[in-house]
Parts: structure tokens; sequence; C-alpha cells
């Protein structure tokens, strides 16, 4: 069984903004046991880095967000891997898939701190929640968005 996460804040009034997990959020196991998840997409000539590293595979979601309510929010990522690196194809694949039309307006990715960017990497676990703020701001202040 999978369990997909995403944080969503939606204000009456303003916009959403749907954050996600890159490893085992967006992407799926690497390896055979890949094939347990029917619908994840192995992508051939991508590396993942993450854990014992492998071809990428792409989960249910990061394939078909454009069908989702996220496809309507402003996205997201904060990850404590590193999504296989600056300039990796991995990223670039990732990017491709979130950037739902007018919603994840940049290629950039950030550090965790500080945040320059919705796209956020080595953030590790027990403080991915502080970037959530960054990211917001980074909305307000480049996109014009109103995340409450």
């Amino acid at each position: 069984m999978r369990v997909l996460l995403a944080t969503t804040a939606v204000a009456s009034a303003g916009d959403c903004l749907c954050i996600f997990d890159v490893d085992r959020t967006l992407t799926g196991s690497q390896g055979s046991s890949w094939l347990q998840c029917r619908k994840d997409a192995r992508i051939n000539g991508v590396h993942d880095s993450a854990y014992a590293g492998g071809t990428l595979v792409l989960s249910e979601v990061s394939q078909f967000i454009a069908q989702t309510f996220c496809s309507q929010c402003y996205i997201g990522t904060i990850s404590a891997g590193s999504a296989s690196g600056a300039g990796s194809a991995e990223r670039g694949v990732l990017h491709d898939k979130l950037a739902v039309p007018g919603h994840l307006p940049t290629t950039s990715w950030s550090a965790c701190s500080p945040v320059t960017s919705p796209l956020v990497t080595a953030c590790p676990d027990g403080s991915k929640q502080n970037a959530v703020p960054g990211i917001v701001s980074w909305y307000e202040q480049n996109a014009g968005a109103s995340i409450a």
C-alpha cells in the first residue's frame, strides 16, 4: 500500500499550495520492487540517487498531478534528499511533471535554509515544516500569490 502525502494550505478567497516530498512520494522505489505499484513509471536513462540509487521511478501522483485538485494550486517540494543534485535529469523530469501551467513558475531549486525557491531539497526530516513559510513567502513575492 502506498500513502501519498501532500500539505495543502487553502484560503477561502486566496490561493492554494500543494507541497510534496520527493523520495517515495513523487518517486517510487527503484529496482525490482517498483513493480509493486503498477501505476508507477520507470524512466529509463534517468538516475535517481535516493537510497541505494537506480533508475528513476515516478509515482502515480507525479505522473497525474494535472488530474488532481493540486492542478489549481501552486506547487512545491520539500525533501531530505537531493533529487540527484543540481542540474540532474531527475530534477528536470520532476520539474516537468510538476509544472502545471502557471503554478510552478521556476526551474530553480533551493536548499532548506534560506528558501529561495518552492523546490526545496536537503531539508532534514523533523525540520521540513520550517521550510513551508519560505515557500509561501516565495510565492507571495514572486507570483503575487495570497496563500493563508
